[in-house]
């Protein structure tokens, strides 16, 4: 991640080449492309949980949802909140060159000796917005999602907190929206973000986050997917084409173009 402090103006951004933008956001230096737009989350999320015994699809108009214990007629459990995005279709030539993501809590509650956290998660485009009770996760690394970012949610988040990701969380989720894209093939389909508990069961600490979803009453709680998107403009060969004169950044040459890299410290 590109450590706070790092620019307070754009021009501290320049790397002084004309073939990319570049931006200070909250002291960070980002890319800008040539367009930009958000991606809503799709009205079919909801919670995935295993207090039955088995993973379980539910509560599909309901907000906000619940990440981590859960009661369901009175069987205990862990859940989860899948949330749906549908792949947007990019301007010719264009791929997206950043992205975020951001939610809304309206609560939360760790209690215990052992308290824990709760993972974003990415899991690959399917034709349809449906969930599925195989989308259900707790634990520390699922093997078979892409992880985004290592405790998004963290025990005793303030309530009506904004939540968006890291920088480096940010790289991630822009990789993978592009093999999801690939070239527009995947435009129309639909891709996945999960929030899970980093724990395959809690017998020493009882929480959770209540998170709101696309039924929430006020939009700017809805979870969204902001991003841009620009052309592949050969403006590197590799990575020491893209060195510049900040060095709280570190650059990378991906598909021609300069993007940012995370760096740990400053």
């Amino acid at each position: 991640e590109n450590p706070e402090g790092c620019c307070i103006t754009p021009a501290d951004c320049d790397d002084g080449k004309s073939c990319t933008a570049e931006d200070c956001v909250d002291n960070t230096c980002v890319f800008l492309g040539e367009f930009a737009d958000s991606i809503s989350a799709h009205l079919a999320d909801g919670r995935v949980h295993n207090a039955d015994g088995s993973n379980t699809v539910d509560e599909l108009f309901s907000s906000p949802i619940r990440v981590g214990n859960v009661d369901v007629a009175g069987a205990a459990g862990l859940s989860n909140l899948v949330i749906p995005f549908e792949i947007p279709q990019l301007p010719d030539g264009h791929e997206f060159v950043s992205v975020d993501f951001q939610i809304q809590l309206e609560g939360s509650d760790m209690t215990g000796d052992k308290p824990f956290n709760g993972d974003l998660y990415a899991l690959s485009r399917r034709l349809e917005a449906d969930l599925l009770g195989v989308d259900f996760w707790a634990g520390e690394v699922d093997e078979y999602a892409t992880l985004l970012q290592d405790d998004f949610l963290e025990a005793g988040l303030p309530n009506s907190t904004d939540i968006s990701m890291k920088g480096s969380a940010r790289d991630t989720l822009l990789d993978f929206l592009n093999v999801q894209y690939k070239a527009g093939v995947g435009a129309g389909q639909y891709i996945f973000l999960r929030l899970s508990p980093d724990v395959p069961f809690t017998d020493e600490s009882t929480g959770y986050w209540d998170v709101f979803s696309s039924q929430a009453t006020s939009a700017n709680a809805r979870p969204v997917i902001t991003w841009e998107s620009g052309t592949s403009n050969d403006c590197c060969a590799n990575d020491d084409d893209c060195a510049d004169d900040n060095n709280c950044t570190i650059e990378r040459c991906i598909g021609g173009e300069c993007r940012l890299g995370p760096i740990s410290s400053c």
